[in-house]
């Protein structure tokens, strides 16, 4: 008796698509993981920002 790993949908679509992608570069990664930091922070102070002037309102 042989029970299979039943994969899902997406598990196969991202085995058939990710290796005919090409491997992104490492200064692409950076810049990419730079931009998501910069927005993150923006995101942030904005939140916070946001949040401080609805405390002051009555």
């Amino acid at each position: 008796m042989s029970i299979g790993v039943r994969f899902s949908a997406l598990s196969t679509r991202l085995t058939n698509i990710l290796p005919t992608r090409p491997a992104r570069s490492i200064a692409h990664r950076l810049r990419w993981s730079n931009w998501r930091r910069r927005h993150h922070a923006r995101a942030e102070q904005a939140h916070d920002a946001r949040r401080f002037n609805l405390e002051i309102e009555p």
